[in-house]
This record gives structure tokens, C-alpha cells and sequence, in this order.
């Protein structure tokens, strides 16, 4: 499923890609910055989120975000515009009453970490489950 913008123009662009693992493992949503991430959390029995781009990260998806049921787990890629992402969709989820967790990305982005590690869905529920256990209700943003 893909969630788009409102009509500029004659054009709808998506925004944010819903995708559901085969068998879900998991009751936490991973959301990823694209769709590779999302279906590498899939891969590991995650439902994911996939933000099509770092700077699509506003206060329209975080309103389609905060209607998910599931805890919410933001895994964008920790790089500049990853990070701001992040940022942004923390702030705006935050509004919307909804208290997501960020996620440290293990190796770069969740595709590359699926590549790079053996046993991929033990560990990244190990990593989730971790993460989420010690997610405190403060937030500092890091920019």
C-alpha cells in the first residue's frame, strides 16, 4: 500500500509504503527510509513503514504513522538527512500523542545489516527488543 500527498497538479507522488511481512513476528512497526529497509525488517518478521524519502518525513505521515496499531520504531538511516528525518517524524509523532522509540541502525541501514549478519532476524529482534525495553518517554532532538 502506498499513502501519497495531496494532488500537486496532475501528479500524485507517494510518500510512505506499508508493508507486511509474510508471517509477523513481531508486534513493534520499523519504520524504514525506503523500501529495501522495509523489506529487510519484513525479512526479520516485521510489518514496516518505508518513508519513500528523508525529506518526505513531515506531519502528513506522521499522521498516517501515529493510526498504526503497534508500537512504533524509527529505523532511518543515521546519515545527515536520516537523522533530521528522524528528528522531524519524532517531533511531529510526539504531537500526534504517539511516543515512538529510535532505533540505532546496526550497520549503515537495515538492508546492509541484513546483508552483514548472520542469523539477521535474531539479531534485529535482539537489537528491537533492547531498544525498546530502555525507550524513556523524554526526547532530545540531535540537531
Amino acid at each position: 500500500v502506498y499513502l501519497n500527498s495531496p494532488v500537486n497538479g496532475r501528479t500524485r507522488h507517494p510518500r510512505l509504503g506499508l508493508y507486511r511481512p509474510a508471517q509477523r513476528q513481531h508486534p513493534e512497526i520499523l519504520v524504514t527510509n525506503g523500501i529495501l529497509d522495509a523489506l529487510s525488517a519484513n525479512a526479520a518478521g516485521y510489518r514496516a513503514a518505508a518513508v519513500l524519502s528523508p525529506g518526505l518525513a513531515d506531519a502528513g505521515v506522521a499522521v498516517h504513522l501515529s493510526r498504526l496499531q503497534g508500537p512504533l520504531v524509527l529505523a532511518l538511516d543515521s546519515t545527515g538527512p536520516g537523522d533530521e528525518a528522524a528528528d522531524r517524524l519524532m517531533l511531529h509523532l510526539e504531537a500526534r500523542g504517539r511516543h515512538p522509540t529510535m532505533l540505532p541502525i546496526l550497520n549503515g541501514d537495515l538492508n546492509d545489516s541484513l546483508v552483514a549478519t548472520h542469523d539477521w532476524p535474531r539479531k534485529l529482534a535482539a537489537h528491537v527488543r533492547h531498544v525498546v525495553s530502555t525507550n524513556t518517554p523524554d526526547f532530545v532532538p540531535t540537531r
